[in-house]
């Protein structure tokens, strides 16, 4: 048994896989693998997936992220950078101060702005389309 990841974008109720090279290219090397969505912000399911024999046999987790790419198809790096503080949030969400008469929760919202503007949610449609791609 292992653990795999596998990434389809999502758009218009409709699935398109994206290979892990593409996306590792994508994400990691900064490279233009992505031409087909230029200038668009696209939503990526990124299905960890327990697999056996190199076929899937369940879904581990699903995790919804969106991605802003950039004219040549690479990932833009103004949004890497918030996905970078997003993903530090989830880690250690901020706190609204409470030692003083003021509570300051600006990180607090900021932090939930960028979860909006960097997450989306699963619908069951798309939940069942993503099991019928894995051949489950």
């Amino acid at each position: 048994m292992t653990i795999s990841i596998r990434y389809f974008v999502v758009s218009n109720g409709n699935l398109k896989k994206v290979s892990q090279k593409k996306f590792n290219g994508f994400y990691f090397k900064k490279e233009a693998t992505l031409p087909e969505y230029s200038g668009q912000t696209i939503n990526m399911a990124e299905v960890c997936a327990e697999v056996i024999d190199r076929a899937v046999t369940r879904v581990i987790r699903i995790d919804c992220e969106r991605y802003k790419v950039d004219g040549d198809g690479a990932l833009n790096k103004e949004h890497l950078r918030e996905s970078n503080i997003h993903m530090i949030n989830l880690m250690s969400p901020p706190l609204a101060e409470q030692n003083s008469t003021v509570i300051d929760a600006t990180k607090v919202f900021e932090a939930k702005k960028l979860e909006h503007k960097l997450t989306w949610e699963l619908t069951t449609e798309i939940i069942e389309k993503i099991v019928k791609a894995l051949k489950l």
